[in-house]
């Protein structure tokens, strides 16, 4: 069964698309308002900012090498590891110590 939209919505969608189009309009011109303040082109200023739209899709250098990713990633699984170990071993103490002074108390 299709979905039929109320003419209300159709009407709310067209100033949503409004709205959006003056907004990317006036986005557009402050970019190139800002290209122009610097004697750049606007895809120069694009660029340079990192908002050019055709670079969304391209390769980035990678944060990190495998090696190193695979180091870090090694580091956290232990140092998580150890605090677990930590808690636990303080969990005992206090075991430990209240049993302690249980006995020495009866």
């Amino acid at each position: 069964m299709a979905y039929i939209r109320p003419p209300s919505m159709d009407e709310r969608l067209e100033k949503d698309y409004l709205a959006a189009a003056h907004w990317a309009t006036l986005r557009e011109k402050a970019v190139e308002e800002a290209a122009a303040g610097y004697n750049i082109s606007t895809d120069e200023y694009l660029a340079a900012m990192d908002l050019n739209a055709s670079t969304m899709f391209q390769a980035r250098p990678a944060l990190m090498d495998a090696m190193e990713a695979d180091y870090m990633h090694a580091f956290i699984i232990a140092d998580t590891r150890e605090a677990k170990r930590r808690e636990s071993v303080e969990d005992n103490t206090s075991r430990a110590d209240k049993w302690a002074l249980r006995c020495m108390m009866a």
